[in-house]
């Protein structure tokens, strides 16, 4: 048997009643202090999760994840675990276990997310939505992209279909990263396009308006179209100098992982355009940056860290590097990948991108000392819309 109750517009669905913790709260309709202490719980409990949201989207990681999880289980303390109201902070879990590099746990509290949406979905079609795209980006991490477009493409014709025109500029995002992945530039340079336009018209020049034009930015430098690609980069990052300029942030090193990966965007401009000293410095303020935000175990300074020792070993390489220059060299490779040996196995565990397994080769052949040509450096990973209303 179903029941729902309402808190203030809020619904709560308990499956089994008799076993539910607010079963005792809620089922008798006359018990008004209860259920004004309910209420009261979830408005704290999903402000709780707006803020953690927040600091997410900066990259304040583990104060973002310490806010989440004790919304978690502050809904668990009065609500039903079958609550579609579990939906939300599943969903939160999840996006932290994104951000984190942890897929599959990532995808394990999506698909929970998911699982309660679906018990009332005229509460949670918005949640669903985000929820489904952000599956469809945490199965792509892994490699299992049959059921990362198939994720996508249900988050988009949902969108589409309620109206939800605020998101789908991060389904279109995500799809162009899914196409990036695949190697049909072509298709990604479109859906970012498409995102793009999607942003002109239903948000304001914001954080995402600027990770959007350094996603478009990424993808034509990957295209070989470098006046295209800077155009795109100077444009994203003059928007988020401003934005977080208008937050407060420090004019010198914002710490905020926008600007890391913005750091890493430059870094891999210059190299293409063969200006080595530039980049090295582009990516040594990222890494600077990563490790000052407690967040240098995530994957995008990882590949970071990766893609410094990368352009080490093409320098120790160049025939005109003497031969204790190279022992140098060499002794400082092997320090940045033991900087990393720990979050490296950890993806590894994650089946991270796993496609074109490149990443896995190029570690193990820095570390034994067995590459004997330049090594391409590893595209960064994309700037991830929020679908943050006002944000």
């Amino acid at each position: 048997m179903q029941n729902i109750y309402k808190f203030g517009g809020i619904r709560s669905y308990c499956t089994t009643p008799f076993k539910s913790k607010v079963h005792g709260l809620v089922s008798n309709a006359n018990n008004n202090n209860n259920n004004k202490s309910t209420e009261s719980l979830i408005i704290n409990s999903r402000n709780l999760l707006f803020h953690g949201r927040q600091l997410l989207e900066r990259g304040d990681l583990d104060q973002a994840e310490k806010m989440i999880v004790h919304s978690f289980r502050n809904f668990n303390k009065k609500i039903d675990i079958h609550s579609s109201l579990f939906a939300v902070p599943s969903h939160a879990v999840g996006l932290v276990s994104l951000k984190k590099g942890k897929y599959s746990k990532g995808e394990q509290f999506f698909k929970l997310s998911l699982d309660r949406s679906e018990t009332d979905s005229s509460y949670v079609y918005r949640n669903s939505i985000e929820t489904s795209n952000d599956l469809g980006l945490s199965l792509l991490r892994q490699g299992k992209t049959q059921e990362s477009f198939e994720q996508l493409q249900k988050a988009l014709n949902l969108a589409l279909e309620y109206q939800m025109y605020s998101l789908v500029a991060s389904i279109y995002t995500n799809l162009g990263e899914y196409y990036k992945d695949m190697c049909y530039y072509d298709k990604s340079k479109f859906y970012h396009g498409i995102a793009h336009s999607r942003l002109m018209t239903y948000s304001s020049p914001g954080l995402d308006m600027a990770r959007c034009f350094l996603n478009r930015s990424q993808i034509s430098r990957i295209s070989g179209e470098m006046d295209q690609s800077k155009e795109f980069l100077l444009e994203g990052s003059g928007i988020l100098i401003r934005y977080l300029k208008r937050m407060g942030y420090s004019s010198n090193l914002p710490k905020h992982m926008d600007w890391a990966k913005t750091l890493i965007e430059f870094g891999h401009y210059y190299y293409k355009m063969g200006n080595i000293d530039k980049a090295k410095k582009k990516l040594n303020s990222a890494k600077k940056l990563f490790e000052e935000m407690n967040i240098k175990s995530i994957p995008d300074s990882v590949i970071n860290t990766l893609n410094l020792a990368i352009i080490e070993k093409n320098i120790q390489l160049a025939p005109a590097t003497s031969a204790a220059d190279q022992q140098k060299i060499e002794t400082h490779i092997q320090n940045l990948l033991a900087e990393i040996q720990k979050p490296y196995k950890d993806l590894q565990l994650e089946k991270f991108n796993p496609k074109l397994n490149r990443f896995n080769n190029v570690f193990d052949n820095l570390k034994n000392q067995k590459c004997q040509k330049p090594i391409p450096l590893i595209e960064n990973l994309h700037f991830q819309l929020s679908g943050m209303i006002n944000f």
